[in-house]
């Protein structure tokens, strides 16, 4: 999106301000004992969701592999997605739910433009 883009060009043009900017941002989400939802707390709120799919006869055919196979360790695929990777790590907005989003619409009712209202997630 914009804000990743922006982030991304703020860091070429001025890194020596982007790095300033980025130490005082403080991760809100991780401490040393990891997520601040506990007990793989990921896994269970995606098992929640995946379970009635997996009795459904469509979905007996494999076709949740790939999403079983990253829930199984959801903390550590997780973490590991959102641990910066350079040369393109940008500043992330965070808490990024429909709540937090201010939207604007055309005439037919529309929406046309979004905007993040909530920056206290940014990472």
């Amino acid at each position: 999106g914009r804000f990743h883009g922006m982030s991304l060009t703020a860091k070429q043009k001025n890194p020596v301000a982007f790095r300033k900017l980025v130490g005082k941002l403080r991760e809100i989400q991780w401490d040393d004992d990891g997520w601040l939802v506990k007990s793989n707390g990921l896994k269970s709120l995606s098992m929640r969701g995946a379970r009635p799919l997996m009795e459904q006869e469509q979905y007996r055919d494999g076709k949740l592999k790939g999403f079983l196979n990253i829930v199984r360790e959801a903390d550590r695929n997780l973490k590991l997605a959102v641990t910066p990777k350079e040369p393109h790590a940008v500043i992330c907005h965070g808490d990024y739910c429909k709540p937090n989003i201010l939207f604007s619409y055309d005439e037919s009712g529309q929406p046309r433009d979004a905007m993040i209202t909530e920056f206290s997630a940014v990472r």
